[in-house]
């Protein structure tokens, strides 16, 4: 009787393993889109904007513009675009506005402006990236005396 039940047992494993195995190829040559599995919502922060003198109401070229990590300077219409990647919230991030050409167009007091991201509806995303959101934010600096 006990050389039966190690038969019955032998073949039962045996029709197991053989059911996991038709499992597990079948799994994984499944020739669709695998599912992301790593990673962090995340999405892209654009502010855009102009830059013009406070009295003159001009654009001021050369400015430069940080927005976290990320740095430009204005055109010559004293526009701007600047971004940050983060995760997809309400978020606030300070913009700092600096005149470090000297006296070639001027000189111009340092400004830190803050642009808010709230309730935005992002475009452009799949998987974990959310997509991209955009605010505008123009300012007007002071000449230094």
């Amino acid at each position: 009787m006990r050389n039966l039940n190690t038969l019955f047992l032998k073949k039962w494993n045996a029709l197991i393993g053989v059911i996991l195995t038709l499992l597990g190829f079948s799994t994984a040559c499944d020739d669709k889109e695998s599912p992301v599995e790593y990673g962090t919502p995340h999405a892209t922060f654009i502010v855009n904007g102009n830059v013009k003198d406070e009295v003159t109401n001009e654009n001021i070229k050369n400015i430069r513009v940080v927005l976290n990590t990320d740095t430009t300077y204005t055109d010559e219409t004293g526009n701007y675009k600047v971004s940050y990647t983060d995760f997809p919230a309400d978020q606030s991030f300070i913009i700092e506005f600096d005149d470090i050409d000297g006296t070639d167009n001027g000189e111009y007091e340092a400004l830190d402006s803050t642009v808010e991201f709230n309730d935005s509806e992002y475009t452009g995303g799949s998987g974990w990236y959310s997509g991209e959101t955009e605010q505008e934010l123009n300012v007007a600096l002071k000449t230094k005396e």
